[in-house]
């Protein structure tokens, strides 16, 4: 496909072979859906990682009502749904997002402020962010997992 093609440009590293099978391990579905095709890719990525995570799909359980709120409430709502106590957003969601509000659900909301340490691209200039594919090519799983799981609640 066009996505593995562009890939090819990291054929000559040493971690080609492993992240290329991790993606192929993720993306093998019958599932045209994109949503669904990322769900499973997040979802094998955290696995091989050991992040210890547990992912669910609001739109895979038959018993969720979809709470037209904003974002917010469907946060909150989600959350006590499936029997949450916390919440972990990105850092571009504290605009959306009270922690007063989740408090009063009985939530504590926490925004996860990666950290982006510098590593080794050959001959190429470090991106901060560039993407986890990148990360993955030129520092492995393993050192990936380390890098992945760095960060700061705030």
């Amino acid at each position: 496909t066009v996505f593995f093609k562009r890939l090819e440009v990291y054929r000559k590293l040493p971690h080609y072979a492993s992240t290329i099978a991790l993606i192929e391990q993720a993306v093998d579905t019958p599932e045209l859906n994109i949503s669904s095709v990322n769900c499973k890719l997040i979802k094998t990525i955290a696995k091989k990682m050991e992040l210890g995570v547990e992912i669910k799909v609001t739109s895979d359980d038959k018993g969720y009502v979809e709470d037209k709120g904003g974002p917010e409430k469907a946060t909150i709502y989600e959350a006590k749904y499936f029997g949450g106590t916390q919440v972990i957003t990105a850092p571009g969601g504290r605009h959306l997002y009270c922690k007063e509000n989740f408090a009063k659900a009985g939530l504590e909301l926490y925004f996860l402020q990666p950290e982006l340490p510098f590593y080794k691209r050959g001959m190429h200039d470090f991106v901060p962010g560039l993407s986890i594919i990148d990360v993955f090519m030129f520092c492995g799983l393993d050192h990936s997992r380390e890098i992945m799981t760095n960060g700061k609640l705030v």
